[in-house]
């Protein structure tokens, strides 16, 4: 990377660049699970949508992070299934996690999908507040973007040529 820009303000231009594109798809799935699968609100639809766009902006730091290390957009595309299949597998939206055998569960606590999908659980079919899921849930989305924002800006390259 050659640019007179530094590594955060790279990093930070990506998110921000895809944020409109970010906020438009997490309007329209929480739209189309509310009432195209009939999936009640009780909460506010506004801390739904908080949820669902840290962790697009999570996806979005994860999804630089790992462009460091790829040569090409099709080598970035290949990690795709490698990162999204075990959170869905083991962040407990097919099976409760206390289901998922011992030696596995805590991995499930290190990925982001599994406390955005305990938020969006609270906040839509229990009628939980912003505060009622600002601990562990937001705080650990909050804490996973951080981290890969910063190992984004680290890892990214600086070449000439």
């Amino acid at each position: 990377m050659v640019s007179p820009l530094s590594r955060v303000e790279m990093v930070a231009g990506y998110v921000l660049g895809f944020s409109l594109f970010t906020i438009l798809q997490s309007a329209t799935t929480l739209f189309v699970v509310t009432f195209g699968f009939g999936v009640p609100m009780k909460g506010s639809a506004l801390t739904a949508l908080s949820v669902v766009l840290l962790l697009g902006a999570g996806a979005l730091v994860l999804g630089s992070f790992f462009s460091n290390f790829a040569k090409s957009e099709f080598q970035v595309v290949q990690f795709i299934p490698l990162i999204i299949t075990p959170q869905i597998v083991l962040c407990g939206i097919w099976w409760p996690l206390q289901s998922v055998p011992e030696f596995i569960r805590p991995f499930s606590y290190i990925l982001p999908l599994t406390y955005a999908a305990d938020a969006l659980r609270a906040v839509m079919l229990k009628g939980a507040g912003f505060a009622d899921i600002l601990y562990p849930d937001l705080l650990a989305l909050a804490a996973f973007f951080a981290i890969f924002f910063a190992a984004a800006t680290v890892m990214l390259r600086r070449e000439v040529g």
